[in-house]
């Protein structure tokens, strides 16, 4: 009895399959039927697409080219069961309603061969099988308890089927707006579930800073005097949870960037999360105004040199080495040092390629000389002592405010020091607000490099060149 009921089930998914891929042909039947008339109304409608729209595209031959595209809805409603006709009638009936879209006979004995595979039936309208296929009479009479439902070829009841797949469709659609408002609601109420600042899934902290003072005239002695109030930007990080191994890495930044305590408070990383503040004035300080000079930056100890650095240089000197003959030229080498260096000019690029050349004539630069100049920073020039700090706007106020009052004499009786303060701006330079005397600004690479810090620390993502 076993034995029986899992034949009876395996023969009523294969016969199930087997309709379901009987569905599946007939669509692709009447598809293949229809593009044969629609492959012409396509064609007539690109021939004819500048008059529509036009006085001349309101004729009947394009809006009856255009509904052969269409597949409308019928809404009556019958009094009675209707006659559901067969595929075979639905086929006769489309060709009948579309034959004047037929241009040859060769087309009509396409769509005559179409219905034919679709129906099986020959020329006679006589069934037969196709070939290799066994006769009805081959297969065994099945018991009782094969008894399936199996749908004669001609009586396949084609449109309601397509209901049903039809059907499945719009479930499946209702099901997934479903799941898209649920997932919306979701995310509404995980909104609403937020506490305020402070008691959330972060523990931000909202405890007001205390400020830290400092005398101007501290300002003379340099970072040195100053350490209390600044530190190094490369000493910046924020609030590490011990979950994460390895977050809250500073980062190796030049070291004349500065900080000030005011801004962000270092004893922050060590206790809680911490709203960051936006950087928006930078003070440009310069210790000892008289005694600043101009040097390269490996003099200061900015080297950063790696075997990953030389091999992007190599790919860098063989991309504008063109013809590969082993050497720059001056205009390749322009070419190439305005990307290293962007505020160069051409007469500032001529000069570097001249200290770069190892070349007799200095009219070829090698990839030694050009690695030589990236290491030795030679192409960097920076004032030195020379510091940018990141102020808090109250700071910025109370400093421009000293600055003002000591117009026309030094901020710091009887002491060189000099200052600038600068607003961090979507400008690649950004701008000089005000300025004390003896204030020298810094060669343009310098000013540059500090600017784009502190914008990429303040997480700004948009620059107008």
């Amino acid at each position: 009895r076993d034995v029986g009921v899992l034949q009876d089930v395996a023969a009523w998914l294969v016969v199930n399959s087997m309709r379901t891929e009987q569905v599946q042909f007939a669509m692709l039947c009447e598809q293949n039927m229809r593009n044969v008339w629609r492959k012409n109304a396509f064609n007539q409608l690109v021939a004819r697409c500048t008059d529509i729209g036009t006085t001349n595209g309101g004729d009947a031959n394009i809006a009856r080219c255009i509904d052969a595209f269409l597949e409308r809805l019928d809404f009556q409603v019958e009094s009675g069961l209707p006659d559901q006709p067969t595929f075979l009638e639905k086929l006769k009936l489309i060709q009948r309603l579309n034959e004047d879209l037929l241009e040859s006979d060769a087309q009509m004995e396409r769509v005559e061969y179409i219905t034919k595979i679709a129906t099986w039936h020959n020329e006679l309208g006589e069934s037969s099988p196709k070939p290799g296929q066994k006769a009805p009479s081959d297969f065994p009479a099945p018991t009782e308890g094969q008894k399936l439902l199996v749908l004669e070829d001609g009586d396949l009841e084609f449109q309601q089927l397509s209901a049903e797949q039809e059907q499945e469709q719009e479930q499946e659609q209702e099901q997934e707006q479903e799941q898209e408002q649920e997932q919306e609601k979701e995310m509404e109420e995980e909104a609403m579930d937020q506490e305020p600042v402070g008691t959330g899934k972060l523990p931000f902290s909202t405890k007001q800073q205390d400020h830290k003072t400092w005398p101007v005239a501290a300002l003379a002695g340099g970072p040195e005097q100053m350490k209390d109030a600044f530190y190094p930007c490369s000493d910046f990080y924020v609030y590490k949870e011990s979950a994460f191994k390895d977050g809250g890495t500073p980062l190796r930044l030049h070291p004349y960037l500065l900080m000030s305590e005011n801004h962000f408070h270092r004893i922050w990383t060590l206790r809680a999360h911490r709203r960051l503040k936006n950087i928006a004035m930078v003070l440009e300080w310069l210790p000892d105004a008289p005694a600043t000079e101009t040097v390269s930056a490996a003099e200061l100890g900015i080297m950063f040199d790696s075997p990953e650095r030389r091999l992007k240089l190599k790919r860098a000197f063989e991309l504008f080495d063109a013809t590969q003959k082993g050497y720059l030229d001056p205009k390749e080498f322009r070419r190439l040092a305005t990307l290293i260096d962007p505020t160069l000019t051409a007469a500032a690029a001529e000069q570097l390629r001249k200290r770069t050349s190892s070349d007799p004539a200095k009219d070829k630069v090698t990839f030694a000389d050009l690695d030589g100049m990236v290491v030795s920073q030679a192409f960097n020039s920076v004032h030195r002592p020379c510091y940018y700090v990141a102020l808090s706007l109250e700071e910025a106020e109370h400093l421009r405010g000293v600055m003002h009052m000591r117009r026309g004499g030094p901020v710091v009786m009887g002491a060189g020091v000099a200052l600038g303060l600068r607003a961090v701006t979507k400008s690649l330079e950004g701008v000089l607000i005000d300025s004390t005397q003896g204030f020298k600004p810094a060669p343009p690479l310098q000013q540059l490099t500090a600017h784009l810090t502190y914008r990429f620390l303040d997480s700004q993502l948009y620059v107008d060149s």
